[in-house]
């Protein structure tokens, strides 16, 4: 009897260490197990960390981009403003020479206005002239024949001082037309060299 509790211990006893024996394999298979989860979770915490800094540098070269690009687009309204600057200046200038085009235009028709006037004032005077020849000969004829009428006498004489006062008259109203023609030929001279310093201007907003 006491043999049989004896093997029955001893069966149990080895089975025990066969357990206990199993559990060891598993106790250092699980510790293998997690040290190979730790090593490979280290490897995915760098790896993260890598991704980390790669994302924080993709991150940073954006912000430079877009600092370029706001800089870029900066520069670019500004040219665009600086355009539009010139693009008025130069329409202003246009303007201002198209004025004075009119200006000398206008200056040109008054002097043609004035040269026909003229023209017309010198044949009108060559006639006068004319006439105050044929008449002084008639009055010189007048004269001889009645030298001894008193009366005709006086009226020669006021004739006479009639056709002085008109031959003055037209000489005043040539010196009035001459110096009229004078100061529109200035006049014109200072619009022709405003024109050339306008023409220079615009060429050299052009070439800017």
């Amino acid at each position: 009897m006491s043999d049989q509790i004896l093997t029955q211990i001893l069966h149990e006893l080895k089975s025990l260490n066969n357990r206990m024996g199993n559990l060891e394999d598993k106790q250092e298979t699980l510790a293998n197990g997690q040290q190979t989860l730790l090593t490979r979770q280290e490897a995915l915490e760098s790896g993260q960390q890598a991704l980390l800094t790669r994302q924080e540098a993709l991150e940073s070269g954006q912000q430079a981009l877009l600092t370029r690009q706001e800089a870029l687009e900066s520069g670019q309204q500004a040219l665009l403003t600086r355009q539009e600057a010139l693009e008025s200046g130069q329409q202003a200038l246009l303007t201002r020479q198209e004025a004075l085009e009119s200006g000398q235009q206008a200056l040109l028709t008054r002097q043609e206005a004035l040269e026909s006037g003229q023209q017309a004032l010198l044949t009108r005077q060559e006639a006068l002239e004319a006439r105050q020849v044929s008449f002084e000969a008639e009055l010189k004829e007048i004269k001889a024949n009645t030298a001894d009428i008193p009366l005709i006498r006086q009226a020669v004489l006021e004739t006479l001082e009639i056709t002085k006062r008109l031959d003055l008259s037209q000489k005043s109203f040539e010196r009035k037309v001459t110096n009229q023609l004078n100061t529109h030929e200035y006049s014109i001279d200072i619009i022709n060299r405003r024109q050339l310093k306008l023409e220079a201007d615009l060429e050299s907003i052009k070439n800017k």
